[in-house]
């Protein structure tokens, strides 16, 4: 490729520009269930997982320090303090999944997710930006899909209170605490799988957010010895409450256990121990004394047999 000015001389000549390379990546055989990816090993990431970059200055990355229970996940960041990309979609595409005909498909991961919000002195009014995350699968290499999960702002964030007033762009990167994560567990019986079932996580911009995935994992929900998988139906109420007021906590567990509920406040500190017991198959409803908190949001972690769900209580 060379260019060539109005007088007719040659002023650039380069053999690197006179091709275009692109890198994809083929799966050959599909992975069977069940298969669990805690992103702690490489060379695990390189055999099943593959990025999709939109041209932003940042897309999907490997974090090889934080994470839930093991060092290693994957983690995007969008601010309006460094560029502007909003709409852009960072993606990021699994392996495929050999689904057998007689199984209930699902899949699981780990999440800790925040958003941003804006106001005076920066703003004459309070603004939030958000990005979204949507979860495609596909039984045909991607020729055709269906969104499967799509979520964000409040709902998907994991911390008791969005990102407010961030200045600097390492305002954002903090590694979240074991309470700031939280399960979602997907029922894809609904859903057409196959032996060649994939998945992409689809991080689109809002600009704003910080998102870290974690433990990846695609079972049969028929398999009950697959038990960690299943998340628990888990509720708050009344909701918001007030300060030394009773509370219902409730919950669908699959078997007996033991139970710890704490209450932690919005910069991760553990506000005050609501119960330690046991728990028993089936829906549970405990009746907690809520005691003097200040008024704000607060994240309710109950560590089941050493699962944990969270929500979230307001106090007015």
């Amino acid at each position: 490729m060379f260019a060539t000015m109005i007088n007719g001389e040659t002023v650039t000549e380069n053999a690197m520009f006179n091709s275009l390379t692109h890198e994809f990546r083929v799966y050959t055989e599909s992975k069977l269930t069940p298969f669990h990816e805690t992103f702690s090993i490489p060379e695990s990431l390189d055999e099943n997982w593959s990025v999709k970059e939109s041209g932003n200055y940042i897309s999907w990355m490997y974090d090889d320090v934080t994470g839930l229970h093991n060092p290693g996940s994957m983690v995007m960041l969008n601010t309006i303090l460094a560029y502007e990309n909003y709409g852009l979609i960072e993606s990021l595409y699994s392996n495929r999944f050999d689904y057998s005909p007689d199984e209930i498909p699902a899949i699981a991961f780990d999440l800790a997710f925040n958003f941003t919000e804006y106001g005076p002195p920066y703003f004459t009014e309070n603004i939030t930006l958000t990005d979204t995350l949507e979860i495609l699968m596909s039984n045909d290499n991607w020729e055709t899909s269906v969104s499967v999960f799509k979520e964000w702002g409040a709902d998907l964030a994991t911390y008791a209170e969005p990102f407010f007033n961030k200045v600097s762009i390492q305002d954002f990167l903090y590694e979240p605490l074991e309470n700031q994560w939280k399960n979602i567990e997907i029922n894809l019986s609904e859903f057409e799988t196959s032996d060649k079932t994939m998945f992409r996580f689809d991080y689109i911009s809002g600009s704003g957010g910080l998102i870290y995935l974690d433990n990846f994992q695609v079972y049969d929900k028929a398999d009950v010895s697959v038990e960690e998988n299943i998340q628990a139906e888990f509720s708050v109420y009344p909701n918001p409450a007030t300060a030394n007021q009773y509370v219902v906590v409730k919950f669908v567990n699959a078997s007996a256990g033991d139970i710890s509920i704490s209450l932690f406040n919005s910069s991760g500190q553990k506000a005050a121990d609501l119960y330690t017991g046991t728990c028993a198959p089936g829906e549970n409803a405990f009746s907690l004394s809520v005691p003097n908190l200040a008024v704000g949001m607060y994240i309710v972690k109950a560590t089941i047999s050493g699962r944990e769900i969270i929500g979230k209580l307001v106090i007015k």
